[in-house]
């Protein structure tokens, strides 16, 4: 019986600390960071979090499942790349990349017709310390395509094919 009652009681304190992990607030002096824009024309930016903190949120309710609600609030990509003379819809992929080193590419059918919000709060709150600095939040599309602790987002442009190409296309026999 004391067998018993020690191994649930260890099992309680894992699953304790386990779940502490999404509640970890930002300590005083963290926001001390960049995130890295890379521009189609391979020009690096570098966002401090001042600039970020400096900039007007925008809030958006989503719902990326079905009785789970959150409320992000951050900068729009569109808003941001309009200061680089930039559109999302001449964008063919958005390179989001972690700072854990995981990458997601996120294909233009997936952005194309959506905001993309680069979050800075939750629900009125800094980002936990597992989604800081910046969490990638796509309303209405899958959580496959959100990226927390997002480091460096890199952008392709789409390209025109070839003129070449283009005539070989347009070419009839005789």
């Amino acid at each position: 019986m004391k067998k018993l009652l020690l191994v649930l009681i260890l099992f309680s304190l894992i699953l304790t600390g386990c779940n502490n992990e999404e509640n970890n607030a930002l300590e005083e002096g963290e926001e001390d960071w960049t995130f890295e824009l890379i521009l189609p024309s391979q020009e690096k930016i570098e966002l401090t979090a001042e600039w970020f903190l400096e900039q007007e949120p925008v809030e958006r309710e989503v719902t990326p499942g079905e009785d789970d609600h959150r409320v992000y609030s951050g900068i729009l990509l569109s808003t941001l790349l309009a200061d680089y003379d930039l559109k999302q819809e001449e964008l063919e992929s958005i390179r989001c990349v972690a700072g854990d080193g995981y990458v997601v590419n996120i294909p233009d059918y997936i952005f194309q017709d959506r905001e993309v919000l680069l979050a800075l709060y939750k629900s009125g709150e800094r980002l936990s310390s597992r989604e800081y600095p910046v969490r990638v939040v796509i309303p209405e599309e899958e959580l496959m395509y959100w990226v927390q602790n997002c480091v460096r987002m890199e952008l392709e442009i789409k390209t025109q094919p070839p003129d070449r190409f283009l005539q070989y296309i347009s070419w009839k026999p005789s």
